[in-house]
């Protein structure tokens, strides 16, 4: 990974995911935790923050699932809340 693209992410982590899961437990992340947390991310964040700190989320979720830490993500497989405007649901994905 590119230093900028590392610190990209580094910054999606401190600034939306950590704050909102860092003590949670993995296996205790739900999908409707996900969505309420996407929920209010919509109504203070750009579209593009939202979508990019759901798909960091998502690929850390994977990414514990592909080393056995889960069982199974408890998000859709590889899609992101849409970008427009309005609620942005998971169950679009």
């Amino acid at each position: 990974m590119r230093p900028a693209r590392r610190e990209r992410v580094a910054g999606f982590l401190r600034g939306q995911v950590l704050p909102a899961f860092g003590s949670v437990p993995l296996n205790r992340i739900t999908r409707n935790a996900v969505q309420m947390w996407v929920d209010d991310m919509a109504t203070r964040l750009a579209p593009r923050t939202v979508r990019d700190s759901y798909r960091i989320l998502a690929g850390l979720l994977r990414e514990a699932v592909r080393q056995g830490f889960l069982r199974q993500s408890p998000l859709p497989p590889h899609r992101a809340p849409p970008s427009g405007a309005g609620r942005a649901s998971l169950s679009q994905c």
